[in-house]
């Protein structure tokens, strides 16, 4: 039987797919990351409360912490949609990764069918042969 002429490229496919794949686990999980610091920085700005009254500076000095963990919020948001902008282009790497991978993949399962029906083929001739050399009464005493 001959070996498959593909093997080396199914291997390359094949690490490029898991390759692919932990890549996708990595923006799943900075996307897992970045709505925990949105979830944290939406907590904080919701635990400041109220401006404090008093002179001008405290109220200022307040108002400004405010504006501060609301930008922070702002940031937390955009690095969330930029990281479930990462997974998405890590999902389409790892399915188009999957998609070579399988082709091969498919090559060589039907490859490995070709033998199979080519080795029932060479059987099944065998058989006839050692059938028809019985009945025709040619058949050596060494078979």
């Amino acid at each position: 039987m001959s070996s498959f002429r593909l093997a080396a490229l199914l291997r390359l496919r094949a690490m490029q797919e898991d390759d692919a794949l932990a890549g996708l686990g990595r923006a799943q999980h900075g996307l897992a990351q970045a709505a925990a610091t949105t979830v944290a920085s939406r907590e904080a700005l919701r635990s400041v409360g109220a401006v404090p009254s008093g002179s001008a500076a405290i109220f200022l000095a307040g108002a400004a912490s405010r504006a501060a963990l609301a930008v922070a919020v702002g940031d937390s948001l955009t690095l969330q949609q930029t990281a479930g902008h990462d997974v998405e282009a890590s999902r389409a790497a790892w399915q188009a990764a999957r998609a070579r991978s399988r082709a091969v993949s498919r090559l060589e399962d039907k490859h490995v069918e070709e033998q199979r029906v080519d080795l029932a083929r060479r059987e099944q001739a065998e058989a006839d042969e050692l059938t028809s050399a019985r009945w025709r009464g040619t058949e050596s005493p060494d078979e």
